[in-house]
């Protein structure tokens, strides 16, 4: 049974933009907090103060390993390598085996975290110790997948509205982008918003059509946001409904009951 240790969270704690850019490193950026619960605990232990030394001294030897380094504690700096157990530690620090092998036990532990040990190839640290700069990359990653795919599936869904009326509104409207968030839009307006908004469309489009470039109309979400149903149309162009031909109504007036009944959306 071989032990691996790797020095964690090692592309914060001990690298900078110098040091990323080296392949081999003759010195190592290191945190000067002393204040942390983790240093705290680990010097108030019996011979604390060796075993904060012999950790910076095994600090350094990972710090010569080649680019990309990621505290790996092998003769290779990789997950692959042979790995380094307290005697090969103390032959390459000049520190006593004994101090190097509590040093790995105590950084180990989850009350400090500053090790990470893995059992022929499995991890075996605390789930309190904050992730590896390692591991939080590949969780980055896994979000950054997730949210990709969760963005193609809304694109594949366009076109299937989960209010039919919402369908009726955007495919009147002149502009077609941004669906999703006018969607949301949508969902925030109250029952006779909806209304109004299905009702007066077509009228302020074409109201719009005879003063402005139509590159300038509001988004989808915008025009819904902004209330854009509440905007005075002259009367010649908001005498009928364009859906079923009836003069609008208002939206305190039992709208509704006949637009949306020869849609065939509503009761």
């Amino acid at each position: 049974m071989s032990t691996l240790y790797r020095v964690r969270d090692w592309d914060r704690h001990f690298e900078n933009n110098k040091s990323r850019e080296r392949d081999v490193c003759a010195w190592c950026p290191i945190p000067n907090k002393q204040d942390g619960l983790g240093y705290g605990r680990l010097i108030r232990m019996r011979d604390g103060e060796a075993m904060y030394g012999a950790f910076m001294a095994v600090v350094l030897v990972a710090s010569k390993q080649k680019r990309p380094r990621a505290g790996w504690l092998t003769d290779t700096g990789r997950a692959d390598g042979v790995p380094y157990d307290a005697d090969a530690l103390s032959i390459k620090t000049q520190a006593r085996a004994p101090i190097i092998a509590r040093m790995l036990t105590a950084c180990s532990a989850e009350s400090i975290g500053w090790i990470e040990t893995l059992v022929d190839g499995a991890p075996q640290v605390p789930t309190k110790c904050p992730p590896s700069a390692i591991e939080e990359k590949r969780r980055e990653e896994k979000r950054r997948e997730e949210k990709e795919e969760k963005r193609r599936e809304g694109k594949g869904k366009e076109g299937k509205a989960s209010d039919p009326r919402f369908e009726v509104w955007y495919e009147t409207y002149f502009r077609k982008e941004k669906r999703l968030q006018a969607e949301a839009a949508w969902k925030s307006l109250t029952e006779p918003q909806k209304c109004k908004a299905i009702m007066v469309v077509a009228a302020w489009c074409r109201w719009k059509a005879k003063a402005d470039d139509r590159s300038y109309w509001p988004m989808p979400a915008s025009w819904l946001n902004g209330h854009r149903f509440d905007d005075v149309i002259p009367p010649e162009l908001a005498q009928l409904c364009t859906r079923c031909g009836k003069e609008p109504r208002r939206p305190d007036s039992d709208m509704g009951n006949g637009c949306f009944k020869e849609l065939g959306l509503g009761g």
